[in-house]
């Protein structure tokens, strides 16, 4: 529910994901309508699920200028319990926003994400792009990212990443791979129960999908 909208050849919000901000269901989304400038921006907000509403939308400022911003993953504040930078995530939205180095931030009063913590990451890491929520399972926190190849159309390539539980570093990312065949395909959703990985995704921003693989099939390199 967006209190005003602007004529764009994109409108409303896309690739929302849901989580918890304190007791709150909230949802971050892209948005390219929503101000003035025709710059892609990202947008968080309250999740009502009975009222079927998206309200109390903010738009968030990046840490740097940017004409396109996307799939900033949120970080749950007990993820960072461990950082150096915990007081300045304490209580507030944390989101990852690059993956070379890695880094995460917190929403300011001004609406305006700021970095606290950076890892180093490898240079293969500068071709993600956030995709999943964070999933914790055994200990760990997991997330799918996607890079994309730009040919004619667009394949898009999945790693699966691992994370430590209280500190969000990066230990270790699983060999690139595709859900259905190598087109556009974009992943939101993730599930790890009983040693079984759930990706929900979809292709062409359409027809989407489930699929199931047992984690201990996927292969992985250390970071």
């Amino acid at each position: 529910k967006l209190e005003k909208t602007y004529d764009s050849n994109i409108e409303g919000l896309e690739d929302v994901r849901l989580f918890w901000h304190g007791d709150k269901l909230q949802f971050s989304a892209s948005s390219k309508n929503i101000t003035d400038d025709g710059k892609i921006v990202i947008a968080v907000g309250d999740y009502d699920p009975e009222a079927n509403e998206m309200k109390n939308v903010q738009v968030l400022a990046p840490p740097r200028p940017s004409d396109c911003e996307k799939n900033w993953i949120a970080v749950p504040e007990r993820c960072l319990q461990g950082s150096n930078a915990f007081e300045k995530a304490k209580g507030k939205m944390n989101f990852i926003y690059g993956w070379h180095p890695l880094e995460i931030g917190a929403v300011n009063e001004d609406n305006k994400l700021e970095i606290h913590t950076t890892y180093d990451t490898p240079a293969f890491f500068g071709r993600f792009r956030g995709s999943s929520t964070l999933w914790e399972y055994q200990g760990k926190v997991w997330s799918v990212v996607h890079f994309v190849r730009y040919s004619t159309p667009r394949i898009y390539y999945h790693c699966l990443v691992q994370f430590d539980r209280d500190t969000m570093k990066p230990e270790m990312y699983s060999l690139p791979f595709c859900f259905r065949k190598l087109a556009i395909e974009y992943c939101l959703g993730l599930v790890i129960q009983d040693g079984q990985v759930c990706f929900i995704f979809s292709q062409n921003d359409t027809d989407p999908g489930m699929i199931n693989i047992p984690l201990g099939n996927m292969l992985f390199v250390s970071v």
